[in-house]
């Protein structure tokens, strides 16, 4: 296995005019997420004991297309099982998530997907937005080679010579993984590589967690000093 070597680089309360936000940068993809909410919705979204989440990822250059879709049914998957969603009923929460560097070609979207995830994620506690948990995610290119090796946080050159492409999304509470919420895997890959995927992802998904919880524990510093 093959980890990359640089840390993710993460910050809360980036943009002024929204109620929660964060930037996301790892290895060769950057993504700036932004939270509105919870507030009024409109009565056609609205949802009599939960909470609407609405989700929009915008793409580096250009409209959105078909991927962007994609990206944002996934999103959805993962944030809205830690989303405690019944604590504030017909309102909305929405999730803008615009990409800056992809780290990626079109045809992939496993590292934008675990960013948008990760950086979502902070975005949400940013905004006060009630959670369950913590969710985390990573991505994981097995190569094209003898011994199909597992690549965590594959670069753009990784997943070119790549046969599959896999993000994988834990649950965190208390420090501990709790839950596997999310496995989108794209390519040709045995069962016996899902498994090794998933248990390789947990080590991933710890060292992501390890850099989200730093985050936020230094956002909880700057916002309870006395002034």
């Amino acid at each position: 296995m093959t980890v990359t070597s640089t840390k993710p680089i993460a910050s809360t309360g980036i943009l002024p005019s929204v109620d929660g936000s964060a930037e996301w940068n790892y290895g060769q993809t950057k993504v700036i997420c932004s939270v509105s909410g919870p507030m009024e919705v409109k009565i056609r979204d609205e949802i009599p004991n939960a909470t609407t989440l609405e989700l929009v990822v915008r793409p580096v250059a250009g409209l959105s297309t078909t991927r962007e879709t994609l990206i944002e049914d996934r999103l959805y998957c993962a944030l809205s099982s830690v989303v405690l969603r019944h604590i504030h009923p017909r309102s909305l929460v929405q999730i803008v998530v615009q990409v800056m560097e992809a780290g990626e070609s079109s045809k992939f979207v496993c590292r934008e997907l675990a960013a948008s995830i990760n950086s979502s994620n902070l975005a949400l506690v940013d905004a006060g937005v009630p959670l369950q948990g913590l969710v985390v995610a990573t991505s994981i290119a097995i190569l094209n080679d003898d011994k199909h090796s597992l690549i965590v946080e594959p670069s753009h050159q990784d997943l070119e010579a790549s046969v599959s492409s896999h993000v994988v999304a834990y649950e965190f509470v208390d420090k501990e993984p709790q839950r596997l919420l999310l496995c989108e895997s794209t390519g040709q890959f045995s069962e016996e590589e899902v498994y090794e995927v998933l248990e390789r992802a947990l080590e991933g998904c710890n060292t992501v967690y390890q850099s989200v919880r730093g985050t936020l524990e230094q956002k909880v510093s700057k916002d309870f000093v006395w002034r």
